[in-house]
């Protein structure tokens, strides 16, 4: 195991949030029983209060995020970006440029909106619109550390078909963290083909995903991606 493998290992816990939350409520149920039971002061009944109101939080936050996933869960019929099997990346130029702002290493997240539709089960992304744009047209709203904030009503309104964002180097959360999608980005809308870049030991990285799967890339050129299970993944980290 190298280690971007194993920063993917941890990140595979983010990307399945509803067990941790789940695991988060055992625990704190389990703690505040025991506490609530066998403490004999005043501390050991605080204590067993405290962690009944966190196993009761951890619980209503498993419910939102089950309700969040089902509410969202696309139709095949539908959703149909939801349901390819490859990406192409058709605006080379645009993706040249994003892989060089990516190498910049910024600070901040950043991103951009894309056009993209599906045929024949491939998701074909038409264009990377420029970053600068999308912030002077009001799109991009902020850029922070760890987020990134759009104006929703103006993506519904233009009618895109998926978002891209930057993820910065953090201590923890860089390289191979970043194959494993968090809960909150996958599951953000459906019928839509979303990009990610960041950088790798070896150079600036971008993969796609959607509502169901993450796509990494074919080859050198990063304009096929393919859709990858977790020992795709696993593999391809440790090819490189």
């Amino acid at each position: 195991m190298n280690w971007e493998q194993f920063q993917y290992a941890l990140g595979r816990v983010n990307e399945r949030a509803d067990i941790a939350v789940s695991s988060y409520a055992a625990f704190f149920g389990t703690s505040s029983v025991y506490y609530g039971l066998d403490g004999n002061s005043r501390i050991d009944r605080i204590k067993a209060g405290v962690l009944g109101v966190l196993f009761a939080a951890s619980l209503f936050l498993r419910f939102k995020l089950h309700s969040k996933k089902k509410s969202n869960k696309p139709d095949p019929n539908i959703e149909k970006l939801d349901f390819v099997d490859k990406v192409l990346i058709e605006d080379r130029k645009s993706l040249e440029l994003l892989l060089e702002k990516t190498q910049e290493a910024s600070k901040l997240e950043w991103g951009t909106l894309l056009r993209a539709h599906e045929e024949d089960r491939i998701a074909h992304i038409t264009e990377i619109l420029d970053f600068d744009k999308v912030v002077k047209d009001g799109i991009v709203t902020k850029c922070k550390r760890r987020d990134l904030y759009f104006d929703v009503r103006k993506i519904i309104e233009g009618d895109y078909g998926g978002i891209h964002h930057f993820h910065p180097h953090l201590p923890i959360i860089n390289s191979g963290f970043n194959f494993a999608i968090s809960y909150v980005d996958r599951y953000f809308c459906c019928d839509a083909i979303n990009l990610l870049s960041f950088n790798r030991p070896c150079g600036p990285e971008v993969i796609a995903f959607n509502y169901n799967n993450t796509f990494i890339p074919e080859d050198e050129t990063k304009t096929r991606l393919i859709k990858a299970t977790p020992q795709d993944i696993w593999k391809y980290l440790a090819k490189k």
